[in-house]
């Protein structure tokens, strides 16, 4: 169980500091993976045909569906943009109307900056296990473990809501 522990935080440990030693290299305001996922959407978006209503909002058409864009509230009405936090194809539609850059509109969760500080915190390598003090307390057991009676179940149990058929489905 110990050394589980121990080989986790080794692997968290690495984490971080590989992670950080990659955000020293990116350039930027927007992390790569979402630049590279912004392009592709930009292209997409030559697909739609975007209407102005004013005040922020437009109406797209994307493949014979209208879509309305809300640019203050950060809305449409695929509920993409709301979700991820990067701004969907119609969105980006949208910018290109305006004549914004698509990635002004990408959370910013996203930027370089906060990918710094999610890993900025080091995990600090601890002392053998042979250098650890001895501490005076009474011994860390596992739980006793109490056999169920009855045979174990073989399904899964239904919520209240589901519909048990006799057809399997």
């Amino acid at each position: 169980m110990l050394s589980m522990l121990e080989r986790i935080k080794g692997q968290l440990m690495t984490r971080h500091y590989t992670k950080l030693q990659e955000a020293e290299k990116m350039t930027g305001n927007i992390c790569p993976k979402i630049k590279k996922q912004v392009e592709k959407l930009i292209e997409w978006a030559s697909t739609c045909y975007v209407h102005g209503a004013g005040d922020g909002a437009f109406q797209v058409g994307d493949r014979g569906i209208d879509y309305i864009v809300d640019w203050h509230n950060s809305e449409c009405s695929c509920k993409r943009w709301e979700k991820s936090g990067v701004p969907c194809v119609h969105a980006i539609a949208c910018a290109r109307h305006e004549r914004v850059d698509p990635l002004q509109l990408v959370n910013g969760c996203y930027s370089v900056e906060m990918f710094k500080k999610a890993y900025i915190n080091i995990i600090y390598p601890c002392k053998d296990r042979t250098e650890w003090e001895k501490m005076n307390g009474p011994p860390l057991e596992p739980p006793l473990y109490e056999k169920q009676i009855g045979r174990p179940s073989t399904s899964r149990r239904k919520a209240p809501r589901e519909v048990v058929r006799s057809s399997g489905g």
